[in-house]
């Protein structure tokens, strides 16, 4: 196989399953209620420097309104829209037979071995999320994506998942980081992937692939908003990097995601890189904070140590919600640009309110 390829194979599963309004968190007498209540970080540094929103009251979203953001559908013979796991390579059972419904190549930048090597044994780690914690993201972002994608994302579930956790299996560190130090390929990397799943719209490839290719977007997409992603200047980064991808993960049944809204004007090729760059710049406000943290625990262990009021938790929470934010706000490009459109009359802008995300 040619330098810098790789085969994806999309299998599918036919395992149903879903969760009614009632049994989704969050909600109160038909509304997605705000944040009053929540506890919040006593560190400074979170307000003054990287803007700790969530400590704010959050707005309440109205069923009927997040709906019509979200699009929270699952229609005849799609998979359910919940969070759910892969099947594993090989696995197959009764209830939930798999078959291959898609082979196809993915073409990834080129990374000399030497780079890689090198970016292997530094101390930034080259996945800082776990592929549950990827899932979780991408799931949640697609959910504010245009209706007519969302739709075609909730039909190929498994491809949009298997895509997410990918990456995981590529040997090509340098992929999924881009510190200030220089060191890695992130951004080229999101770049080129926007541009794939472009092309494949385009195209009129399988929606399946395409759907393959929103999930490689996502799953860069969220390297960029984890900190330990974006910067390699803690010297004893490599006591906690493992610990916090777990701590990361143990967030998720409670973290509260919220919606950060849409840039205005959002619309060109030129808009992304910049999209991009502040994401990363914003990743690398965090990133002296999560070492900080370990520091104060003794490098012990980051689920049992920090509650909901810490700075890391706060942290946690920021990373989640500007990942999730970043990945509506990219796939809604990548669906215009390919020339679809959204269906909804009004959606929120960045900068003018909040939206906190049922479950």
């Amino acid at each position: 196989m040619p330098a810098g390829e790789r085969r994806a194979v999309i299998r599918e599963s036919g395992g149903k399953g879903s969760r009614s309004q009632s049994q989704q968190s969050g909600w109160r007498n038909g509304y997605a209620v705000g944040a009053q209540g929540r506890n919040r970080t006593t560190d400074t540094l979170i307000f003054s420097q990287v803007l700790y929103r969530l400590s704010y009251l959050g707005t309440r979203c109205r069923t009927g309104l997040y709906q019509q953001i979200a699009m929270r559908v699952n229609p005849a013979g799609a998979h359910s829209a919940g969070r759910g796991k892969i099947p594993r390579q090989g696995e197959n059972s009764k209830s939930t037979p798999i078959r291959i419904i898609a082979v196809f190549k993915i073409r990834r930048p080129h990374v000399s071995a030497a780079f890689a090597l090198c970016l292997g044994v530094a101390s930034t780690p080259a996945l800082a999320w776990t592929p549950a914690s990827q899932e979780f993201i991408a799931e949640m972002g697609a959910r504010l994506a245009p209706p007519d994608l969302y739709r075609q994302i909730a039909r190929n579930r498994n491809a949009y998942l298997l895509g997410a956790v990918a990456p995981f299996d590529d040997r090509q560190p340098a992929s999924h980081v881009k510190t200030s130090e220089g060191e890695g390929q992130l951004d080229a990397v999101i770049v080129v992937a926007v541009n794939n799943a472009i092309r494949a719209i385009e195209t009129h490839r399988p929606f399946n692939e395409i759907v393959y290719r929103l999930g490689l977007v996502a799953h860069f997409l969220a390297d960029a908003n984890n900190p330990l992603n974006t910067a390699a200047s803690d010297p004893r980064e490599a006591r906690y990097a493992e610990d916090f991808r777990a701590y990361l993960e143990s967030t998720t049944p409670r973290v509260e995601v919220v919606f950060y809204g849409f840039r205005p004007g959002f619309q060109g090729r030129r808009d992304l890189p910049q999209l991009i760059r502040e994401t990363l710049t914003r990743s690398r406000k965090l990133y002296p904070l999560v070492g900080r943290e370990y520091r104060r625990i003794g490098f012990a262990s980051g689920a049992a140590s920090f509650d909901d009021r810490s700075t890391a938790y706060a942290v946690a929470a920021l990373s989640f919600s500007h990942a999730v934010s970043d990945i509506a706000e990219v796939l809604r490009y990548i669906w215009l640009e390919a020339g679809g459109i959204d269906t909804r009359q009004r959606v929120p802008a960045r900068s003018q309110q909040i939206i906190r995300l049922p479950r």
